[in-house]
């Protein structure tokens, strides 16, 4: 029998049953199909394929590990061919050794200019090994077996005919962005005893979303975050048993159940005591704040996945007539830095701020990149700017207001405009100082959205990110 973490493992497929292995082991067994070694999502065996420099998900399918110490991988490929060896390349800024491969024999991730996002200790950007071809179609079984622990597993847009098993007992971040498979066993995380991070995003291939919440999970005691996109179906959250077993998870910090069917703030989330980031809900429908009366004060960041209109009809939802989220009013904001704008198109009452704003005295960043995508004049970017404008000039040019509290509005970053899209138009005019601007002591007249820009980044100390010439 295998031990998974010191633990028999009840799931088949992919390690045998036969052994009686009693050592610890490190050792991944990835379940393959097609072509190639990597089976890209977006591109499928196509390895000379050039990713899209501009779409957030046109990109190079790569997995990689990181390992504290130097580290080798001997590999099975499962087409019966000898088995390589390869060895982890150190990273800079002891970040320790990595090994990854790609699935496009392209140098980058989703155009020339862009990299892995790892430096090596050479200075150099790292570059995963260069794709494997089997030269046939069929299904192989992939064992990875390293000398030593590995901490990260990182896999990106990948596509499996079997989920992973992973026999890593010192396994700290596990990360499956874009994952495609028939079934996620939950129940072998239960084991992973110094698991920190789990991310499972997948993309839209399971086939039936999973309807109850792993009680497993409660064994990962060191779990602080836990993403979940596109994966469960809490529908029916009553026999769901994320309740009781969520609140048992005391060391999160950070939750993410994007588009698993959970619209309401459950009471559970407030019996969290180190809760920082907390993310749910599901597209165009209302959040559901009736459990409580505050959210977690411990909360730092916060979204709730609700949007409205679909690229070519702009519409709001009857109840929401600004379009500005106003369910966080009187729900204890004070301590969030950022709110997740969900509204992509042009739906909202620009020359409106909710009430929640003037509640979130820690606020930071307020992302609206989305709200101006498909912006046709720079009339409607010029609302938005003169709004903040108008409410900023309210406060001083100093990170302390008049009652002596944080000046939300001084240091502020808002986005406007969204790199990976490229889309959306410039507010109008030049970003130069007004008439009768003096840095630091007079706003000058501005008339135009950037010449107010220039006024808030200049005597306010706020970033805008907008269009750019």
């Amino acid at each position: 029998m295998d031990l998974i973490n010191n633990k028999i493992s009840l799931i088949g497929g992919g390690v045998s049953q036969s052994s009686k292995e009693t050592k610890t082991i490190n050792r991944i067994t990835l379940f393959t199909i097609g072509k190639c070694f990597l089976y890209n999502i977006h591109y499928q065996d196509d390895v000379n394929a050039i990713p899209n420099p501009v779409l957030d998900y046109d990109s190079n399918t790569f997995i990689y590990f990181i390992s504290r110490d130097e580290n080798t991988a001997t590999i099975d490929w499962g087409d019966g061919s000898e088995k390589q060896e390869y060895k982890f390349s150190k990273l800079d800024n002891n970040l320790g050794y990595i090994l990854g491969f790609r699935s496009l024999n392209c140098d980058f991730y989703k155009a020339p200019e862009s990299n892995f996002g790892y430096i090596l200790s050479t200075k150099q950007a790292w570059i995963p090994e260069p794709p494997k071809e089997y030269g046939s179609d069929g299904n192989r079984k992939v064992i990875i077996t390293f000398k030593t622990d590995i901490q990260h597993f990182y896999s990106s847009s990948c596509k499996w005919s079997e989920f992973p098993i992973i026999e890593a007992p010192n396994l700290q971040y596990l990360t499956l962005q874009g994952i495609r498979v028939q079934t996620i066993p939950f129940n072998r995380f239960a084991g992973m005893s110094d698991l920190i991070s789990l991310n499972i995003r997948s993309s839209v291939s399971i086939d039936k979303s999973i309807t109850q919440f792993p009680e497993s999970l409660k064994e990962c005691k060191k779990l602080t975050t836990f993403v979940a996109v596109d994966v469960f179906d809490f529908s029916n959250l009553e026999e769901s048993g994320l309740r009781e077993t969520i609140k048992q998870m005391k060391s999160l910090q950070q939750i993410q159940f994007r588009n698993c069917n959970l619209d309401k703030y459950i009471k559970e989330f407030n019996e969290l005591p180190d809760l920082r980031v907390l993310f749910f809900g599901t597209n165009y429908r209302f959040p559901d704040f009736s459990e409580v009366d505050k959210i977690n004060p411990s909360i730092i960041q916060i979204g709730t996945g609700s949007t409205w209109g679909n690229g070519t009809t702009v519409k709001k939802f009857e109840g929401d007539p600004t379009g500005w989220m106003e369910w966080y009013n009187k729900k204890g904001m004070e301590n969030v830095n950022y709110v997740e704008m969900y509204s992509n198109y042009q739906i909202m009452d620009l020359e409106f701020l909710p009430e929640w704003i003037y509640e979130a005295r820690n606020l930071k960043t307020l992302p609206y990149d989305k709200g101006f995508r498909y912006a046709k004049t720079s009339e409607y970017i010029d609302t938005y700017i003169n709004t903040i404008y108008q409410e900023t000039i309210k406060h001083p040019m100093s990170q302390i207001d008049t009652d002596g509290k944080r000046n939300q509005w001084y240091g502020l970053n808002l986005l406007c405009w969204e790199k990976a899209e490229d889309c959306g138009v410039r507010p109008s005019g030049k970003l130069q100082a007004p008439t009768g601007f003096i840095k630091g002591e007079d706003n000058g007249n501005p008339t135009t959205g950037l010449e107010k820009i220039y006024v808030l980044e200049n005597n306010y100390n706020q970033k805008w990110t907008i269009k750019p010439e």
